[in-house]
């Protein structure tokens, strides 16, 4: 299973946050690192994750889906988060 990481900039009005959250909680492993970063576990690839979204997204909103590597990484997070990359990464 790969991990992704899921960034996002809701700009229209109505922001859609919670039927963002359902999506992104609905993948097989998921950790919410930052306020609008996300790093979710699935066998889909970062195009396939994306059109999950896309109906929930509006033509000024804005979405990146990248992989993340194995030894890749930096940053600084709690020590659940560390340990939930350890384990899916």
């Amino acid at each position: 299973m790969a991990v992704y990481s899921v960034s996002y900039d809701l700009n229209a009005p109505g922001k859609k946050y919670e039927d963002i959250y359902k999506i992104l909680k609905s993948f097989s492993g998921w950790n919410h690192i930052m306020e609008s970063t996300w790093l979710i576990s699935t066998n889909l690839t970062p195009s396939q994750v994306l059109e999950k979204f896309k109906p929930q997204l509006d033509s000024n909103d804005r979405m990146f889906v990248s992989k993340v590597y194995a030894n890749q990484y930096s940053g600084w997070l709690s020590d659940k988060q560390w340990e939930w990359l350890t384990n899916n990464v």
